[in-house]
């Protein structure tokens, strides 16, 4: 036995798998996304362990699977069920395990958002410790080293991509690549080390160390030249913008991926309550999917855009917005009057919303709520007297699906005129809190509002010109890459990438504003959603999440506008009493006073005709978007086709099925490598002959049906064999056993023509017996 240990058994080899595994696993783990990603690192490792028993034992595969199905039934749930705390006995953690894994299960099937960790946790072990045993058995019974460093290589890359934010943790990354290189150099060391042995070369152990530190110091290089060189989104901006296209195709799965792991921290998308926290970074992609949030039940008036409101943020510094020191003020309908304001109530409306997601504390309005029906919590800034400025309303008890709460709000309307003649001497509790810039602020972001606003005068038109310059010079895009480190996302957004999401649009808005000295704040929520007419509600979905900035004016307070590209711009009243056949006429709504929207005053004063082309100017983009699909069709279909006839005149003239496959095996036996076994029976199906492929038919029929034939067996026989259990293709098992009889031995052997047809008239008569013999018909 000790002769064989020293044959197959290195200890190197063994302990670098075991690092790869666990370097896998603990990159996982401090992603910090869930607790208990602990016993993942350990399943990770005792998986490694028993793989390295296994692969270097002497049981065969039966006994291997059995042992590797006991194991994993013995130690798997003994860790899993370490997460249940509540639980002191073992066999009531087991049962309280099963039974939390199985209700997650069954959230999951019904595609709603998992909200229990224990989920994510266990199929992560499970997927571990697959990997690992896996990865440690391939590479200590076959010395297969693509085996034992894919497997544990792709989840680590995947959790890089998704958790790329602390640029520490990227090398983890590295550290794993270089244990791969050592652990490539030192099987192929080995491999040649027996090769030296079997011709008495006598090497000793100065070749192991030249080979260990070129290989570690090339490593370290390359990986040094990774780390210093620039990344791609920064020097390839259009390779970026591919690679976010692509991510945008696989949206849908991946937001059916994230119902499945809701309980993670920072990812799940539905629910506000965990969506607007006291602090927001930028991030790098808008919410999406047509998860239903809430529904509301609000007057529909086409004049009236509504929002959503959330969260407001007040303080913007290193990239994310924070809220500064406010009250927490407890609320209870019962017995506290409708708040104060600060604004006359106009109109006071009365808005319900019915909940439809998961449970949240964090509700969300409209924008001047003044009374709510559930007992709770105002985040807010008191100001003269019993007057509040709000910044979030919260539940004291969690909002669950299918519950309602009533919300009473001011709604007003100011007026274009109203807006422009507001004074803008600001009260100082507004110039305290929302004329904030961080002292690192860009100076490009100050000349660029400066720019903007030098030739207007009031603070509408200002704010109107910074609104206009976002929507037309900044493209709207879901994903972005990561701001490159050391720049203000928001001046990288403007002047480098000059794409982005409503969380870029707003929050450029809110700084160019304060630049300006108008006061503004950035607010959270979502639009106002799709109205059904037949429900009378609007229904509010994830995609829906926004996020907008809104300006105060004294007199009026705060008002949205709408800098984000991709919904229509906010509409006001001109304010002003229309003359007959005046210019208003053409702004005057079919019932009610004349309109502007916020492009209107930058156009020419020549409206007439901009309005006579409205629908030559819509009819031709569409026209164009179908010319330039059918186009792209047509192309791409001809490529297809020219590489179908270009890979068969290959194929006629240097039969590239035969070459391919004996090119890459000649590489692998240059190299001393071991060649893989599907790379051997690729090799010996490509020099097949015809009637050999046919008759190959004949051994998958047998195992099928579950009649492996033995190595020794002959064609004869084979053929003999699968003649009773096939009856009906006796005379298609007859011709291709005899012309497989003459292709083997006469030197000249006559071909039947359409032998593929035969063998899959044998294949289909084999797979309609197997189904038969489980499902028979009636009367069988």
């Amino acid at each position: 036995m000790k002769a064989n240990f020293s044959r197959t058994w290195d200890w190197p080899v063994a302990v670098l798998t075991l690092a790869l595994s666990y370097v896998s696993a603990a990159r996982l783990s401090v992603t910090g996304w869930t607790t208990g990603l602990w016993s993942v690192e350990v399943i990770a490792l005792l998986g490694a362990v028993l793989g390295l028993m296994l692969g270097f034992s002497q049981f065969n595969r039966a006994a291997l699977r059995w042992l590797v199905a006991g194991y994993t039934f013995m130690i798997l749930p003994s860790i899993l069920s370490e997460l249940i705390a509540e639980e002191t006995l073992a066999l009531g953690r087991w049962a309280s395990w099963l039974a939390r894994l199985g209700a997650s299960l069954t959230t999951a099937m019904r595609g709603e958002p998992v909200t229990e960790s224990l989920l994510f946790v266990s199929l992560m072990g499970l997927l571990f410790w697959a990997i690992s045993l896996f990865s440690a058995y391939q590479v200590i019974r076959h010395s297969n080293a693509p085996a034992a460093i894919l497997p544990p290589m792709i989840p680590m890359l995947i959790v890089q991509y998704y958790n790329p934010d602390k640029s520490e943790r990227m090398w983890a990354v590295g550290l794993f690549f270089l244990l791969a290189v050592l652990l490539v150099g030192r099987l192929n060391f080995l491999e040649n080390r027996t090769r030296w042995q079997a011709k008495r070369i006598f090497a000793g152990e100065e070749p192991l160390f030249d080979i260990t530190r070129g290989l570690i110091i090339t490593t370290l290089l390359v990986i040094l030249l990774a780390w210093l060189t620039p990344t791609p989104a920064t020097i390839i901006p259009a390779a970026a913008r591919a690679w976010i296209q692509i991510n945008q195709s696989l949206e849908t799965t991946r937001h059916q991926i994230e119902d499945l792991l809701a309980a993670l921290q920072g990812r799940a998308r539905s629910a506000p309550g965990e969506l607007y926290g006291n602090a927001m970074p930028l991030g790098q992609s808008a919410q999406q999917g047509d998860r239903e949030i809430f529904r509301v039940t609000a007057p529909a008036q086409p004049e009236t855009r509504w929002y959503w409101r959330a969260r407001v943020y007040d303080t913007y510094q290193n990239g994310q917005w924070t809220v500064s020191d406010t009250q927490t003020l407890p609320f209870l309908p019962e017995e506290h009057a409708p708040l104060n304001v600060g604004l006359l109530p106009e109109q006071e409306v009365e808005i319900t919303f019915t909940w439809q997601s998961n449970p949240s504390t964090l509700l969300t309005t409209p924008a001047y709520p003044i009374w709510l029906s559930r007992p709770g919590q105002i985040q807010a800034q008191t100001l003269s007297g019993e007057t509040y400025d709000l910044f979030s309303w919260s539940a004291a008890t969690p909002i669950r699906r299918g519950e309602q709460y009533q919300v009473r709000a001011i709604q007003f309307q100011p007026t274009i005129r109203q807006l422009r003649s507001a004074p803008q001497t600001y009260p100082d509790w507004v110039k305290e809190r929302y004329l904030q810039l961080p002292q690192d602020l860009p100076g490009s972001i100050r000349r660029l509002s400066e720019r903007l606003t030098q030739n207007h005068e009031n603070a509408y038109d200002k704010t109107l010109a910074i609104t206009n310059y976002l929507r037309t010079e900044i493209e709207y895009s879901l994903e972005i890459p990561a701001p490159p480190s050391g720049i203000d996302p928001v001046a990288w957004f403007l002047f480098t990438w000059k794409s982005g999401f409503c969380n870029y649009y707003a929050s450029a808005q809110v700084l160019l504003l304060r630049s300006a000295g108008i006061p503004a704040r950035l607010v959270v929520g979502y639009a106002s959603g799709e109205y059904d007419p037949e429900g009378k509600y609007y229904r509010v979905r994830a995609k829906d999440a926004h996020a907008w900035p809104e300006v105060y004016f004294p007199g009026i307070g705060w008002v949205e506008f709408e800098p984000t590209a991709s919904l229509a711009p906010i509409t006001h009243p001109s304010g002003e009493e229309p003359t007959e056949g005046s210019d208003n006429d053409i702004l005057r709504g079919p019932q009610g006073p004349a309109r502007f929207d916020l492009e209107d005053l930058l156009l020419p004063e020549d409206r007439e005709q901009e309005l006579s082309n409205d629908q030559d100017a819509l009819a031709k983009p569409r026209s164009l978007a179908f010319q330039f699909r059918w186009l792209w069709v047509i192309i791409s279909t001809l490529t297809l086709w020219g590489a179908v006839y270009v890979t068969w005149q290959l194929e006629r003239r240097y039969s590239l099925t035969k070459k391919i496959p004996r090119l890459i095996e000649t590489f692998y036996i240059r190299y001393h490598l071991n060649t893989p076994h599907w790379l051997k029976n690729w090799v010996r199906w490509s020099e097949a002959t015809l009637a050999e492929r046919a008759f190959h038919s004949i051994n998958q029929a047998l195992t099928w049906l579950g009649e492996i034939p033995p190595t020794h067996a002959t064609p004869q026989e084979r053929a003999a064999r699968l003649k009773e259990l096939l009856p009906q293709a006796t005379q298609e098992i007859n011709l291709l056993a005899a012309i497989h009889e003459q292709t083997l031995y006469a030197p000249n052997s006559p071909t039947a023509p359409d032998l593929w047809l035969v063998a899959w008239r044998i294949r289909y008569q084999a797979v309609r017996t197997f189904i038969r013999r489980y499902f028979p018909l009636s009367g069988e």
